[in-house]
Parts: structure tokens; sequence; C-alpha cells
């Protein structure tokens, strides 16, 4: 299977040719008047694409600060290259950028910037496309200066649908997406998402880009929308004949989910924009460390849980061997896993959600809906305490919600507890009726 950088190689090699004639240079002329860098600034510019925030931030920090570009895609960075030898030929100067081919998500192995720290990191219209972003986004926190400013966005939930129902698709496939967008739900999710990586939240807001405001489609577009696609790069691993029939009447599902009760479904031009500021030199730990039995498969989690299910349906009764299965609710972009999550072995034991295990010890470790990409739970019992660091999980758990969901499917030789936790006959998440009513 693809890995992340390897997908996004694929679809930007594709488009780096045509990549300016669109809203992107607009948008990246944005970006850096929302930074507002100064004279003598060193600037590390992260999927840098075709240096479109590159040269902009290039020219507003001067011949005395620096710009430092990155990106993974060769086809992106040729662009990026041919127009500062333009630059360079024509106007002289430009010398204070430096442009590398390198995975954004592994900056510890470029020499280039290793003991290096910035004034500002931008990462413009990218960090959707990567695994973890709270792994990401606490990395790229690290190399910055104390007071420096960490800038980038992310997805309006209602921007671009179609990438939305092709998410599900991917998921329910169990295949590498393009792009992971679903857990960006409202500012908020930016917001927290700095703060636990140890930004000071200077501003979050949403943010135009192709300025077409709001266009809708209809809920039977879905099949001209798949055809118009069908060979751009954004769809390929969905073509191979083994798969495309049923990933076609998958997205067809999805995209009529999508549609509101008028039948419209909407796009919403817009991603919330952010900056961070870093105030200390002391690196983010993550909350909640946890392993499957044998050790193979590791997971770390940024923040504290949302909730706390002990889950009486018959699959989670019978992968726990007991009378339930107690699961620990994420915000997604908070958690992370060692091997990544689209590698680990996955089973779909009902049509609108997948379980994930590992597949050397049995372990099982996650729970995801597909509706739902914007949480995922953890299976508790892969807590590792110890590594809690003298922390009281109790004080930890705090402001967790906890509760008893599917309570009608509870065994006859066994009572629920009256522990004062909530307790729902069916189930107690975000899977509405709406988006259920297609399996029944």
């Amino acid at each position: 299977m693809e890995t992340q950088h390897e997908v996004a190689k694929r679809m930007y090699n594709a488009r780096a040719s045509k990549y300016n004639d669109s809203w992107h240079p607009s948008f990246a002329a944005y970006v850096v008047s929302y930074l507002d860098p100064q004279p003598g600034w060193d600037i590390l510019d992260l999927a840098c694409g075709t240096g479109l925030v590159t040269f902009n931030a290039a020219k507003a920090v001067g011949p005395t600060g620096s710009v430092t570009a990155i990106d993974v895609s060769d086809g992106m960075l040729y662009e990026a290259k041919k127009e500062l030898t333009r630059l360079q030929n024509e106007e002289g100067g430009w010398n204070n950028i430096q442009i590398f081919n390198h995975d954004i998500t592994n900056l510890a192995q470029l020499d280039a910037i290793r003991d290096r720290k910035f004034d500002a990191i931008t990462c413009a219209s990218c960090l959707v496309l990567l695994d973890s972003p709270y792994d990401a986004v606490s990395s790229w926190a690290s190399l910055l200066k104390p007071g420096g400013e960490l800038v980038t966005d992310v997805t309006h939930p209602s921007n671009q649908p179609f990438g939305i129902a092709l998410e599900v698709v991917y998921a329910r496939l169990g295949l590498q997406p393009p792009s992971q967008r679903m857990w960006s739900q409202s500012a908020d999710d930016i917001q927290r998402l700095f703060e636990a990586a140890g930004l000071e939240v200077q501003d979050v807001h949403l943010q135009t880009q192709a300025k077409y405001g709001e266009k809708k489609s209809r809920a039977d577009d879905g099949g001209k929308l798949w055809d118009d696609y069908a060979e751009a790069e954004v769809t390929r691993p969905l073509q191979d004949e083994k798969i495309k029939d049923r990933a076609r009447e998958m997205f067809l599902e999805e995209w009529r989910l999508l549609a509101d009760k008028e039948g419209n479904v909407i796009d919403m031009d817009g991603v919330f924009i952010g900056k961070g500021l870093r105030k200390d030199e002391m690196a983010p730990k993550a909350a909640m460390l946890g392993s499957c039995a044998c050790g193979h498969v590791t997971w770390k989690a940024a923040i504290a849980p949302l909730s706390i299910c002990h889950c009486c349906c018959v699959p989670c009764r019978k992968i726990s061997g007991g009378p339930f299965l107690t699961m620990m609710e994420f915000d997604s972009w908070a958690v992370s896993f060692t091997p990544r999550l689209s590698d680990l072995q996955q089973t779909n034991l009902s049509p609108h959600a997948r379980r994930g295990f590992c597949g050397r010890c049995g372990t099982t470790l996650w729970y995801q809906q597909f509706r739902s990409l914007n949480r995922i739970e953890i299976a508790m019992g892969s807590l590792d305490e110890e590594t809690l660091n003298g922390v009281a999980l109790d004080k930890l758990l705090k402001n967790t919600r906890k509760h008893w969901t599917q309570t009608k499917s509870k065994v006859s030789w066994w009572d629920i507890p009256d522990d004062g936790w909530a307790k729902y006959e069916g189930m107690s998440n975000q899977v509405t009726e709406d988006a259920m009513h297609v399996y029944k």
C-alpha cells in the first residue's frame, strides 16, 4: 500500500505544471501577509510546492533573512527551482532561498536544518494531507525559536464535498486516502491542535480561497462527478478492476448522504487558518501511551480522551471475550500509531465501521466509524499506565464523559453495575439516523 508521502508525490507530480493556474498564488500571498514576516527572519516553508509562499516570504525577509523550502514532490520542486533560476537570471539576487526534496513529517533526518531554529514556519494547503497532524505540528513547533510563529490551515468541513465522500470510500476499502481532512470540523480543532503541540494560539479564522463563496450540487450528481474524475490521480487506486465497481457504488452512497433535506450538496469555499506562537523551549509530551500485548504496535494520544465507553454490543463482547469492551474516544488528529494506522490489520464487522488489531498477537486496538472519521476509539486495556509519569489516571480523566452503550445487547449472565455512568440502549455516538438508514 502507498504511504502518505508516496500518494502526495504521485498526485502533485501530475498537477505541478498547472498548479499555479489556480487560486493558489493569491492564497499563498495572503498566507505571507497574514504571517507578516520581518526583514532578517529565517523562515521554514513546508510543503513549499512550486514556491508560491517561498518567493513571497523571501522578498519580505530580504537579503539578511532566509527561506528554507521543503517538499516531497519532484514535479512541484522542478517548477520552484525553474522559477528561482529565472528570478536570479533576470533580477539578480534571490540568494536567500534553499530548496530541498524531503518528507516534511521526518525533518529530523534532514541535515540542512539540524540544530537550526526558525523565526516562522509556514505550511499552506497541506496539513490535511498528513496521517498524523499532531505529530507533524508538534515536531515543527520544536524547530521554532522562542517567540517564533507557525502558520497553517485546514479545510472547512463543507469545502470540496467530493473529497469528503472520497475519503470515506478509501476508509471503507482500507486504502490510504489522498487526504485526511475529516478531523477538521471547526476552528476549534486547529486551536486545540496548536495548544496540544505547545503553541499559544494567536488567531484562528475562516478565510476564503477560490472566491466562489458557496456552490450547490445535487444528490443525484454523484455519477457524473465520479465519471469526471475517473482519470484523475485522486481516484486512480479506486479504478483497479477488482474494486472499481464497488468503489463507485460506495461513492454514490456517500455523496447522497452529504445532501441536505432539499437534495443539495453544499460546497463552501474556505479554510480555517491559524497562527500559533512558541513560548518556551520544552517540547510537549503525549498525554497517554499504549501498545498491543506483544509490543509490535504502539500508539500515543496528545490529549485526554473525550469519552470512555463500556460497549455491550455483540462484536465488542466477542472481541473482548467478556461482557463488554471498554473504549476511549479521541479526536483523530490527536492520535498516532506505529506502524501507521493504514498498515495495521483491519476488519469490518459491520458496514458502518472498521476495527484494527495487531496482526501478530491479535490485540484489539481501535475502532472508527466511517461517517465520523474525526473521531477514533482506542481500547482502554491497551493503555500503558506506567507511561503517565506519575499523573493519576482519575485526574487525567476528570473531564472525560463516561457511559455504557448498547445495553440492550448485554448478556443474560451478567448485570451492568449501578456506577453512576450514563446508560444507552443503542449507540451513543455521532452516527445519525440519516447516516445509518442505508444499512438497514
